[in-house]
């Protein structure tokens, strides 16, 4: 059926074009989250493909960056956008700086679905260790006291910012974090699980569920 070829077509359109991430050093987005999988995909493990939806759910995340990059831009207050940061640990980029009541201000965009939205909103400390860890590293090597996260609910388009503060103890941890998994790396050592993986949500989709359940050292 056409409906039918149709899909077949978006599906695997989704996946056209994707390119593995250069793993010499440790992605800013990544480092807050479980230690294994981390050290997996540093030394170059092959993972579960990610599904079409999922490819799907990731174009729609730079969608909105390329949409409030464009809108500040047209305002005249975007400083730079997709800024290479990188130390002897960490690469990423940093989504974009913009001038506001004469300050300069890191800012980084967000879409996330009403649930996680409705509770960032009712004040609640609802926010992912990965979002917390990813902006802590670009402000500790751009050295920023502080940034903004710009969350789009993507459902319906609301918006919401948020302010998140510089810890300095914080972002040491996370260099620490990074060193000991670059140590296991060099002994060729399996790093402990961060979660359960009978019960957490985070493994339940991660692409080394399977792998990571044959070595089941906890």
């Amino acid at each position: 059926m056409i409906e039918d070829e149709i899909k077949i077509l978006i599906d695997a359109a989704s996946r056209i074009g994707r390119k593995d991430r250069d793993n010499s050093k440790f992605h800013p987005s990544e480092i807050g989250g479980c230690s294994r999988k981390i050290w997996y995909n540093m030394m170059g493990v092959k993972g579960e493909d990610f599904s079409p939806r999922t490819c799907r759910i990731f174009d729609n995340g730079h969608f909105v960056h390329e949409r409030f990059n464009r809108m500040f831009e047209k305002l005249g207050i975007l400083e730079w956008e997709e800024k290479k940061v990188s130390d002897d640990l960490f690469s990423g980029h940093a989504d974009a700086s913009i001038k506001v009541a004469g300050n300069s201000v890191l800012v980084d965009y967000k879409s996330i679905g009403s649930y996680g939205f409705k509770l960032l909103k009712e004040g609640s400390e609802f926010l992912k260790e990965e979002y917390k860890a990813q902006l802590t590293v670009y402000m500790g090597l751009l050295h920023k006291s502080n940034c903004y996260f710009i969350f789009e609910n993507k459902d319906n388009q609301d918006v919401l910012v948020k302010e998140l503060v510089f810890n300095m103890d914080y972002f040491n941890s996370l260099r620490a974090k990074a060193s000991k998994i670059r140590e296991d790396m060099s002994t060729n050592k399996l790093p402990d699980r961060d979660f359960d993986i009978t019960t957490s949500w985070v493994c339940k989709y991660c692409k080394y569920k399977s792998l990571c359940e044959v070595n089941q050292k906890k």
